[in-house]
């Protein structure tokens, strides 16, 4: 019992470090959107699209934070303590009159009164203290002009958040650690839907300026990824650059921090700051490029893809043809030459139901830039062959199972008569041998059985494991020439 107290307790600790390593920061929520005139159809769009764009937004990394938004928050922070202050000492002068009115005794009302004094004059003092430390905090100047820090997503963005009944945004966001929250409205406008998002701090002079977006139901991603682009320098709260991008070749997939640029002619809208930028074409190696841009407007960024080392392959699958997958791409039906990167990969080959998976090991190889492959395809399906076996292996054991009372009671049957002979507790007569004879052969049988069963489930346990294994890919051969 103790030590499963300990590690619930364990458990425990790691889901408080786990909560707070993921909420501290700069930490941004978003809540369900309202919806006007929205089909039913769509209802569940004004939580998919907060959902979205908290994905989208989540992998911006930082943000900077002036030092007049840290000033103007602690600020507010330090007011609201004030006035909470102030309600409690309205309360306690509350209390006090209604001492005053009360049918107590007057010694009672008396030491009622006094203590009420003293719990207004000690709200008091703690009202002069809070005017105190505010009027210094006014008066700091916070040095440098602005830090970075971190942004994070409210329960990793899983989860959409609700507002605290009866209490302000400030305030509810304050008690969850919340520094932002993602706010909007999703409209209909014959057959479209209309977006608009704001980001919300409860803070009046920490202002966001709002978005809108209008697209087809069907192409909701096409608007979020417009909403987000648009919704990142702000958050951020960095100024926007504009990267020119030179590719070679023209064909090249580009992406800029993970999103897929259509038109590398035109130049690419981000704020300033760390960004990533990766380009990839077939027959070429892909590049990347990590570089801090926010010292200019507009950067001249050239990427030139080298062209990849190929190798010509030959596969060759015996007397089964199948179709031949590697590196994410159909070759063809086996056997056939095909030209690939000389890297290691997972090739797959099918035949018919039949899946054959395979490691493709140029490195152990002999040849250079011709080789020659050998893959012997599955006979039959994996799965069907491990439910085949895990079926025989079933009726094995079980098989065994039944064997084994049978063996154990011949055996103790045979030893109690052998003993009570002994033992002269039966009759010294040839019948009483016989029978004594009988049951040893019994058990003698009985036993065999059991073992030759035993060694069967061996044997169908061991041919089990072989047929998992036909589960993990298998080196290609070098075909001998």
């Amino acid at each position: 019992m103790s030590r499963n107290k300990s590690l619930l307790a364990i458990l425990l600790l790691l889901v408080f470090f786990r909560l707070s390593s993921e909420e501290t920061g700069w930490v941004l929520a978003a809540e369900p959107f309202t919806s006007v005139g929205v089909s039913p159809v769509y209802e569940d769009f004004s939580k998919v699209i907060p959902q979205l764009l908290l994905a989208g937004i989540g992998g911006i990394g930082t943000r900077r934070i002036l030092n007049t938004e840290k000033k103007s928050r602690e600020s507010l922070l330090m007011s609201q303590e004030r006035i909470r202050l102030i309600k409690e000492r309205s309360s306690l002068i509350f209390t006090r009159d209604r001492i005053l009115l009360s049918s107590d005794p007057d010694l009672v009302k008396l030491r009622k009164t006094n203590d009420a004094e003293k719990a207004i004059v000690k709200k008091e003092a703690e009202i002069r203290a809070q005017d105190e430390k505010i009027k210094q905090f006014l008066a700091e100047n916070l040095t440098g002009d602005s830090s970075e820090s971190r942004i994070t997503l409210w329960k990793s963005g899983t989860d959409l958040y609700t507002r605290k009944s009866e209490s302000s945004l400030l305030s509810s966001l304050t008690a969850d650690k919340i520094s932002a929250l993602i706010t909007g409205s999703l409209e209909d406008i014959a057959g479209y839907m209309y977006v608009t998002v704001q980001v919300e701090t409860g803070i009046d002079t920490l202002s966001f300026t709002s978005v809108a977006e209008a697209g087809s139901y069907e192409d909701i991603e096409t608007l979020v990824t417009s909403l987000t682009a648009r919704l990142i320098p702000e958050i951020a709260n960095s100024k926007t650059v504009h990267l020119r991008i030179a590719l070679q070749p023209d064909d090249a997939s580009l992406f800029v921090d993970g999103r897929l640029v259509t038109d590398a002619s035109i130049p690419v809208a981000v704020f300033s700051g760390t960004h990533v930028i990766n380009a990839s074409a077939a027959g070429y190696a892909s590049a990347e490029k990590k570089a801090v841009f926010d010292s200019a407007d507009t950067f001249a960024v050239t990427i030139a893809l080298e062209k990849e080392n190929l190798v010509s392959v030959s596969f060759n699958t015996a007397k089964i043809s199948g179709s031949l997958f590697m590196h994410i791409r159909y070759f063809g039906e086996t056997p056939l030459t095909i030209t690939v990167p000389p890297l290691p990969a997972i090739g797959e080959l099918v035949a018919g139901d039949i899946h054959t998976y395979f490691i493709f090991a140029p490195d152990r190889l002999t040849g250079k830039d011709n080789l020659a492959m050998t893959v012997k395809p599955n006979g039959i399906t994996t799965e069907k062959r491990i439910a085949s076996q895990r079926s025989v292996l079933y009726w094995s054991l079980g098989a065994l199972y039944l064997s084994l009372p049978l063996s154990m009671l011949s055996a103790g049957i045979y030893n109690n008569m052998y003993q009570a002979y002994v033992d002269d507790k039966l009759p010294l007569t040839k019948s009483t041998v016989n029978g004594i004879n009988n049951w040893s052969q019994i058990a003698i049988v009985t036993r065999g059985i059991s073992i030759g069963l035993g060694l069967n489930t061996v044997f169908q346990l061991v041919r089990y494991f072989i047929a998992a294994e036909q589960a993990t890919p298998k080196f290609a051969e070098e075909t001998v020439k």
